[in-house]
């Protein structure tokens, strides 16, 4: 009955309200619903709470993308990285290469 009242617009509240109130109609569980009602409301807005529900379930979704960005991040931070590591091994071959370039030239070899 709670889905069908939100089915139709009603806030969650008001949906476990309406199902109260069709419950007691039909005299289902009449007396203890009228015993313990809002002990029975407490506990369905409690088991029932879909904003809840969407909201971990955004959270999961969310944090698993989150998760996926930030591994492929750091693997082109990564590649990023080693790019510039060869390219400042190759300059520091070169400056090697002139630096003993120059001493053989002073040297007069």
């Amino acid at each position: 009955m709670v889905k069908e009242n939100r089915l139709s617009g009603a806030d969650l509240n008001a949906a476990v309200e309406k199902a109260l109130d069709e419950a007691v109609r039909r005299n289902l569980l009449n007396g203890y619903f009228n015993r313990h009602r809002a002990r029975i409301k407490a506990m369905s807005l409690t088991e029932y709470d879909e904003e809840e529900a969407k909201k971990v379930f955004h959270d999961d979704g969310y944090n698993e993308g989150r998760a996926e960005g930030i591994a492929q991040g750091m693997a082109a931070q990564k590649a990023e990285d080693e790019k510039i590591i060869h390219e400042k091994d190759a300059e520091i071959v070169q400056k090697d290469a002139e630096i003993a370039r120059l001493k053989a030239m002073i040297s007069g070899k």
